[in-house]
């Protein structure tokens, strides 16, 4: 029985590999460094990704395209909401430009309203959770 399907490895960086063990192996995928920084290429084979929900709505996985390999949702720090990871000041600008706004006000960005419960404002509630997870 297989207990691995639809893996990828980077063959920019192991051009010499062939999948695991160095055998061929259809369940292992070789892709560019250009496509494993870009959550089309795993969502295409059917990773469920935070955002999407063609693959299930678990949002088991997430990634900053473009800048890193996937990782498990729960690892993105809550108020990162620029990548690469870590929540500074150009986070800080991003709540910030979206302060005091309300869901369906110009300029409202959702991704924002990290409070629990989100309540489609942000303010302090956010402000208290960002703040908790600064420089993470």
């Amino acid at each position: 029985a297989e207990y691995y399907t639809v893996c990828f490895w980077n063959s920019e960086v192991n051009p010499d590999m062939n999948g695991i063990g160095n055998c061929s192996d259809a369940n292992v995928i070789g892709e560019s460094t250009e496509n494993m920084q870009t959550s089309i290429t795993f969502a295409d084979a059917g990773w469920d990704f935070v955002g999407e929900i063609i693959n299930g709505p678990n949002d088991v996985w997430d990634i900053c395209d473009g800048t890193n390999y996937p990782k498990l949702w729960w690892e993105f720090t809550t108020g990162d909401f620029v990548c690469p990871d870590g929540v500074d000041f150009i986070d800080f600008a991003v709540l910030a430009n979206t302060w005091l706004l309300e869901d369906g006000a110009p300029g409202y960005n959702p991704v924002c309203d990290i409070s629990e419960p989100a309540d489609e404002t942000i303010d302090t509630s956010d402000l208290e959770v960002f703040t908790e997870n600064w420089l993470k």
